[in-house]
């Protein structure tokens, strides 16, 4: 998962950064329990938790590059990173771990703000330029990773969690009046707004560099070659096929978030091909006649992973409440994210990474609701980048 936060005040001491950011880290620590590590100079303070996948001992946070002007801390995965390390070795750039966290300080290093369309993956991230003396804040295409900031009079602080950025003893807890209205229109406010007037999130697609600028955006086209449905299909499963590849780099073990739904029954049977028949599915359900635990069983069954699932019950959520509420940060309408994590807690045991198929029931029509639904909807050919859901097991 890894979590990072931050804070840039020029006026404040050293100390008293410092001593901010750890309180901030320390409300973090659940994101990133395997190590940490930050950077305090010049009035700012950079700061990461870290849940190690990629390059166990040599990736820690924050990472430089050669000459220490620029350095990044980062929460996700970047896909393509051994493809983009090996175009910077050949550029001339020198790079001390395998991580692909370090990838970005080179990247930027090379390319500036254009490194943002060479990157495949989810990401949030901070990244300080002491040659120019910016600081920029990005986030991945989709917003598949959280981030949220708060420009103060007195400074400006970002962090993976709300609560962090409270932590910090900087920002007020003042709740924005008119966000409730949002909330009950789509169960999440959209962004930039949360439930606190001081906190924002980040957009996706966006990077942030005292103003918000966008480097992607979706593409309703037409694309080239594909004249029929046979095409699109085959097109299609060669990209998801791919991305699922791509998530799987990995130096730590991953399984798979099974459900009901054709979305993680796809990618589970891609993992379990690319993986050589060496899966672990995880599921949650409830009791009764449309719980999907029975239907994930008999994927798993078909693929042959080793499976695992727990059943929730109401008393479960009854006594979980408070917990789901910390970490949801702020109120989202996901009746599943109780579930979420249990099943998480249970994964935590076997693996250190899922990938689940988050959003992608409403694209490809999943469950069996969803096609009447289509029928009333008028037709459309979306453009976009495959990218399966990858989530930390913590």
């Amino acid at each position: 998962m890894c979590g990072i936060a931050g804070l840039l005040i020029p006026e404040m001491d050293e100390a008293t950064i410092q001593a901010r950011l750890d309180s901030m880290l320390s409300t973090i620590l659940h994101r990133g329990p395997d190590s940490g590590g930050c950077h305090v100079a010049g009035g700012i303070g950079l700061g990461a938790r870290r849940l190690s996948i990629i390059d166990l001992p040599g990736g820690q946070q924050p990472i430089w590059n050669e000459d220490h002007t620029i350095a990044v801390v980062f929460n996700g995965e970047i896909y393509n990173y051994l493809e983009l390390r090996h175009d910077l070795v050949a550029q001339g750039h020198a790079l001390k771990t395998q991580s692909d966290t370090e990838v970005l300080v080179h990247l930027f290093e090379q390319y500036d703000l254009e490194m943002f369309p060479k990157l495949r993956g989810m990401f949030a991230f901070a990244l300080i330029d002491t040659r120019e003396d910016r600081l920029i804040l990005a986030r991945d295409h989709f917003g598949q990773k959280p981030l949220y900031y708060s420009a103060t009079p007195k400074g400006f602080l970002f962090a993976s969690e709300i609560k962090a950025i409270f932590a910090s003893g900087e920002v007020s807890r003042d709740v924005r009046s008119d966000g409730f209205l949002d909330y009950v229109a789509w169960f999440v406010l959209p962004p930039p707004e949360t439930h606190f007037a001081e906190i924002h999130k980040l957009e996706p697609g966006c990077c942030l560099i005292v103003r918000t600028s966008r480097f992607w955006s979706w593409e309703m086209t037409q694309p080239a070659g594909i004249e029929d449905v046979d095409q699109a299909a085959a097109a299609l499963e060669r990209e998801l096929h791919e991305s699922v590849a791509l998530h799987l780099r990995s130096d730590v073990p991953i399984g798979v978030l099974l459900s009901g739904g054709l979305d993680s029954r796809f990618i589970a049977a891609q993992a379990q091909e690319i993986t050589g028949g060496s899966l672990t599915t995880f599921s949650v359900g409830f009791g009764g006649e449309e719980s999907e635990l029975p239907e994930a069983a008999k994927t798993a069954r078909e693929i042959g992973s080793y499976h695992y699932a727990i059943e929730m019950t109401a008393a479960d959520l009854s006594a979980e409440i408070d917990r789901v509420a910390w970490h949801l940060d702020e109120p989202i309408g996901d009746p599943a994210a109780l579930a979420v994590m249990k099943v998480c807690h249970l994964a935590k045991n076997h693996v250190k990474v899922l990938l689940s198929g988050e959003g992608a029931d409403e694209l490809f029509a999943g469950y069996g609701r969803y096609p009447g639904m289509l029928q009333t909807s008028p037709p459309m050919t979306v453009r976009g980048g495959s990218n399966a859901c990858a989530n930390a097991s913590d």
